[in-house]
């Protein structure tokens, strides 16, 4: 798996054709697997996504936009994620400046 320069996809074929979806599917496994993160799954690299877009700011519409999703419910998820992880850290950097004051 590479990119390939001139390509409209994010990874592809040698000549920037998309790659058949159970044939990049297979690839990605193995490399995640090669790697020991066998754990890890191509979807959850797209929760990934959604959720880093959600807390970098972008709107809800973007990342259905950008995801592919045909619902908001899905996308909604992301931002709640996003949401929910920013006040663990707003809460987290309260408490460690609670003993300090």
């Amino acid at each position: 798996m590479r990119e390939s320069a001139g390509s409209p996809y994010f990874v592809s074929m040698p000549d920037g054709a998309p790659y058949n979806d159970a044939s990049f599917r297979r690839q990605f496994r193995a490399a995640l697997d090669g790697c020991g993160l066998n754990q890890l799954t191509f979807h959850g690299l797209r929760h990934h996504c959604g959720v880093t877009l959600a807390e970098l700011g972008r709107s809800q519409d973007e990342i259905m936009a950008y995801l592919g999703h045909s619902s908001p419910a899905m996308t909604a998820w992301y931002c709640k994620q996003a949401s929910r992880k920013k006040m663990q850290k707003s809460a987290a950097d309260a408490w460690s400046k609670a003993g300090k004051e």
